[in-house]
């Protein structure tokens, strides 16, 4: 055989049931072809068991949060009616508080304000008692309110990253899939939802920088856009729930995540504006930010290092003290 054909053939040695066989170099690419494919389609099977399994639990969920919505107005109506009678409660003792007050002055005034002069001692004192418990009713119904709405109403957070690989063939890592585990911890869905999450940094676009990367995102938005729902989506939380698939980022390539810097630059953001089942009016604001550190070891076995950044991680007041 000519020494080219013994160059092209590149014999090569595997077993089959402890047997030697030996295949050229378009068989053993062939081979290798196939076991990809079948890789991906194990791949794609098991992707389609756990979205077959996400729809299953989702669907519970949808039930789970219509009886827990029911039960939640119930019991909130109650909570109101009797807020609202402590109240009324309060307005009487008040009102009962200033005619015992205007009879004493009545008495003070009159041909026998001497002798009517210990009654309306007594009646001074008693309508003092009864400013206070009017005082104290009210502010039991207050705090009556404020509980109920703590209790009830929905309550959106960022938790933490998920974090999973994409390989290639080969087997390195091709890309790093990025997603927000949202929750709500509150006992009702969010109304009238608007979100946006955002990714990277359009600064730093790829490869080696030649200075320190920044510590927040530069193109975070502004608290007044949020308000204003600038740029954002729609959509709704359930009720004690954490998603690790409520968007799909494109993700984060090794070399983005490995630079001469403590910190790579690269962000994980974004920012959620809601009401709830008592106000839908979205009132309520939360914001996130995770950002990357440098990494030497970008595979499967040593997920990237992140934190939280200095800014941008707050819920309603604190982010407008910010």
């Amino acid at each position: 055989m000519p020494e080219d054909d013994d160059n092209r053939r590149d014999d090569r040695v595997h077993y089959e049931g402890g047997v030697p066989v030996f295949e050229t170099q378009l068989e053993r690419i062939e081979r290798e072809q196939a076991e990809a494919r079948e890789r991906d389609k194990l791949y794609r099977d098991e992707q389609l068991r756990i979205n077959r399994q996400q729809l299953r639990v989702n669907t519970r969920y949808m039930i789970f949060t219509f009886f827990l919505v029911i039960t939640s107005m119930v019991t909130g109506g109650i909570s109101l009616y009797q807020a609202s009678i402590a109240k009324t409660s309060a307005r009487a003792a008040e009102s009962a508080a200033k005619t015992a007050s205007a009879t004493l002055k009545e008495i003070q005034t009159g041909q026998g304000a001497q002798d009517t002069h210990i009654l309306a001692s007594q009646a001074v004192t008693q309508a003092t008692q009864t400013t206070s418990l009017a005082s104290a009713a009210e502010r039991q119904a207050t705090l009556t309110k404020e509980g109920l709405l703590d209790v009830q109403r929905a309550f959106v957070s960022v938790s933490a990253l998920d974090i999973y690989p994409i390989k290639r063939s080969t087997g390195e890592v091709d890309r790093w899939i990025v997603n927000p585990i949202v929750v709500n911890s509150g006992t009702t869905p969010t109304k009238n939802l608007y979100w946006i999450i955002g990714f990277g940094n359009p600064v730093i676009a790829s490869g080696p920088i030649d200075k320190e990367p920044p510590l927040d995102p530069p193109d975070y938005p502004s608290l007044s856009d949020l308000m204003h729902h600038k740029n954002m989506k729609r959509g709704t939380i359930s009720p004690q729930v954490s998603i690790r698939n409520f968007t799909t980022l494109i993700g984060f390539t090794p070399d983005r995540l490995h630079t001469t810097w403590i910190v790579t630059g690269q962000f994980v953001y974004g920012a959620f504006v809601y009401g709830d089942v008592i106000d839908p009016i979205p009132r309520h604001v939360t914001e996130f930010c995770f950002m990357f550190n440098s990494t030497a070891l970008v595979d499967d076995q040593f997920l990237p290092p992140y934190e939280r950044c200095a800014h941008h991680n707050c819920t309603d007041g604190a982010c407008r003290e910010n």
